[in-house]
């Protein structure tokens, strides 16, 4: 019996158990990509999820527009007294509309749809600055990883030294001032060190704060370690500028917001012009009179009935003429907004470019360097160079690994400015 009763909290605190082990799975994951990355950002990142309220918010305001199309019906009852009569009577009514034909309407349900399409658009250009910051922060943080692996085995083989160094001393085989330069060289080390380490511990929160993850990229961390997913993508064709000008055009989400702007001011200007349009409605009611002294009666109406603003004072008139005020003023916006488009896409244009030179010199290099190094370590198993010169080899290609993956990362975060410059067209670049 005991046994059972020790046995119910375990199968109740089971799913809980599980549940806390999913989390820590989703929140501390062993390895990121950056397509995992920017997953994450655009799933937790509370910003978005207030422009989607925003895009139901005029939804329902659109659908609000089309009520008068519906029938309206109402109930009432009055109680009364006359002065010819001391009896209590009551009157009960129901009435019902319902409008045919309104322009004025359907310009006021367009109106609406233009709210709908810019809020829309507006999320899509939130998202794109996101996943952009997210590619960022993704990119800086993988090559500040690399770079301290570099460092570490870099320290590690230096410390090894300063170990051989140390015991010379020790045994007085070493002079005050080499052993002197040795300290502050090992110090030097140990500082570098701390230097990068801190700075991956920026990056770390960096892409902490876009994706919503808890990361653990220092290679000290063990098993708990989080190590970033990504490798040099290849050289990328460049089209000419114009290709890349029309795709902005295209997809840009602020061009297509101000065009939403200019839609909705036209429709405004619609709105209140069709003012002056009459408008076809039906309507019908039926009321029921009783009274204690008398007999009840009913009464029923229905018809056709025709409304039309024939003069108000010119209020319509000068709404109008602001709507339309506001709608030139953004086709202006929109042109000065194409230029400066192109200008962004022209600049991220030529820095991919430039940086794809940069990078295809830098490859040449690092092969080189790479040779070198693979020489050395044949001369050095011969017997033909030192462990020294062999170290002195290692560090300089070392030095051109880190140069290069360096470029590679900085060509693929140019890649991903052209990308967003021109609205990151689905199909790609």
């Amino acid at each position: 019996m005991n046994k059972k009763i020790l046995f119910l909290p375990i199968i109740f605190c089971f799913p809980a158990f599980a549940n806390a082990a999913s989390i820590q799975a989703t929140l501390k994951p062993a390895t990121l990509s950056m397509q995992q990355a920017i997953k994450e950002a655009l799933k937790r990142k509370p910003s978005i999820q207030a422009h989607q309220y925003a895009i139901t918010d005029y939804k329902r305001q659109q659908q609000a527009t089309l009520s008068p199309y519906l029938p309206n019906i109402s109930l009432s009852e009055k109680f009364y007294n006359t002065s010819n009569s001391s009896s209590t009577k009551s009157a009960f009514g129901l009435q019902a509309s319902q409008t045919i034909l309104s322009l004025s309407q359907q310009s006021y349900h367009k109106l609406y749809g233009s709210y709908v399409s810019s809020a829309r658009h507006s999320k899509e250009s939130h998202i794109d600055e996101i996943r952009l910051a997210t590619e960022t922060a993704f990119l800086n943080a993988w090559l500040s990883q690399q770079k301290i692996k570099l460092i570490i085995k870099r320290y590690d083989s230096s410390k090894k030294t300063f170990v051989q160094v140390k015991k010379q001393h020790n045994l007085g085989l070493l002079d005050k001032n080499n052993w002197l330069k040795s300290q502050a060289t090992h110090a030097s080390n140990l500082a570098t060190v701390n230097s990068y380490k801190q700075e991956l511990a920026q990056t770390e929160k960096t892409l902490e704060y876009y994706t919503g993850l808890t990361l653990r990229l220092l290679p000290t961390h063990g098993n708990l370690q989080t190590k970033l997913i990504w490798e040099p993508e290849k050289k990328i064709n460049l089209d000419n500028f114009k290709a890349y000008f029309d795709k902005a055009l295209k997809n840009r989400k602020d061009l297509k917001i101000k065009q939403d702007t200019i839609n909705s001011e036209r429709y405004s200007s619609q709105y209140y012009a069709n003012q002056y349009i009459p408008s076809v409605s039906l309507f019908g009611s039926a009321t029921k009179y009783t009274s204690r002294v008398a007999s009840s009666s009913t009464s029923k109406e229905a018809g056709l009935q025709l409304s039309w603003n024939v003069f108000d004072g010119l209020s319509n008139y000068f709404h109008k003429q602001a709507a339309g005020a506001r709608k030139m003023k953004a086709v202006l916006e929109k042109s000065d907004a194409v230029i400066k488009i192109k200008s962004e896409v022209q600049t991220a244009y030529t820095a991919l470019d430039a940086q794809q030179r940069t990078l295809s010199a830098q490859t040449i290099s690092h092969e080189q360097s790479k040779n070198e190094f693979d020489l050395k370590k044949q001369q050095e198993s011969i017997g033909l160079i030192s462990s020294v010169d062999l170290e002195t080899a290692k560090y300089s290609w070392q030095n051109s690994h880190y140069t290069w993956l360096s470029s590679a990362a900085s060509t693929a975060l140019k890649t991903q400015e052209l990308a967003y410059a021109c609205g990151y067209p689905q199909k790609g670049l």
